[in-house]
């Protein structure tokens, strides 16, 4: 009911939180933020690739909680995000949020990701990353089909919705729920809570 692809059209990102509460924040309002050095990165790849994928982690969990798709460029938050940094003022440090799509909210375990090595990160196992390292697309691949093959195979296993063309705030296409050839992952969003 799968087949792993890898997708010339897509870039992936590990994004490592330090906290849960903005993982959670960013879960229930579709919206993420980074440091401008990340930014820069993040707009550049929506700019010029079609899927632009980020792999969520809160450092020190022992998992990832989750993979979104990036949908819209860069726009000031005029607070109606209130992200969470220590005592920092959180608007200086994160002045910008964007849009995404979550296409797997379920947590997957870094022990069923230990044989996943990043070559575009000195080899180093896909786990160990920092915010905003790039994964190479074949291991990033391998990382995804680990969140579609974690579904009870019974569930349907949608495509990637494509990104709207002229809008910087594209709303989530209409996503096929029969049997598909070749998914990367699955796009409607599945939650689990851990036991």
């Amino acid at each position: 009911w799968y087949q792993r692809r890898v997708r010339v059209d897509a870039r992936y990102f590990v994004i490592k939180s330090n906290n849960m509460e903005n993982v959670d924040l960013a879960m229930n309002k579709n919206v993420w933020a980074t440091p401008r050095r990340n930014e820069d990165m993040l707009v550049e790849a929506f700019r010029h690739t079609k899927h632009v994928i980020l792999i969520f982690s809160v450092r020190e969990s022992g998992a990832f909680q989750g993979v979104a798709r990036m949908m819209s460029m860069p726009r000031p938050n005029k607070g109606e995000v209130q992200w969470i940094v220590g005592s920092t003022p959180i608007l200086r440090l994160l002045p910008n949020i964007f849009k995404i799509q979550w296409l797997d909210k379920t947590p997957l375990e870094f022990t069923r990701t230990a044989h996943l090595k990043n070559r575009w990160n000195e080899w180093k196992q896909v786990k160990i990353s920092r915010d905003g390292t790039e994964v190479e697309p074949t291991c990033a691949a391998d990382l995804c089909s680990l969140w579609v093959n974690s579904e009870d195979p019974e569930s349907h296993v949608p495509t990637i919705p494509a990104r709207r063309k002229n809008s910087e705030s594209a709303s989530a296409a209409t996503v096929r729920t029969s049997r598909v050839e070749e998914p990367v992952y699955p796009s409607a969003v599945k939650t689990t809570t851990p036991g």
